[in-house]
């Protein structure tokens, strides 16, 4: 797992901070309006995210969001076990 990552993720400003809080667990998490800090046995994870256009897709609009994470003091596998974690605590209903 890198240090330093982006991802595209299909979420509102609103749903995005509702997932972040779940998936951090039970890791500190210092949340602003377009970053958040995580601070966990670990390490620490710094986030920011900036809004993307939204995908349009047979009529239907999907808001999305541009993440950056940026671990800190954390080994690869701590970092892979975060993400491991954080993955399954966001993971929403799908095909």
């Amino acid at each position: 797992m890198p240090a330093v990552f982006e991802r595209e993720i299909t979420a509102s400003l609103d749903e995005w901070q509702r997932l972040l809080r779940l998936g951090v667990g039970d890791a500190r998490l210092h949340a602003q309006d377009d970053a958040a800090q995580v601070i966990w046995a670990g390490g620490r994870l710094r986030l920011t995210w900036q809004a993307l256009p939204a995908r349009a897709l047979a009529g239907l609009r999907l808001p999305r969001l541009r993440v950056r994470f940026v671990f800190e003091m954390a080994e690869p596998a701590q970092r892979a076990a975060f993400m491991a974690a954080f993955d399954q605590r966001t993971r929403r209903g799908g095909g």
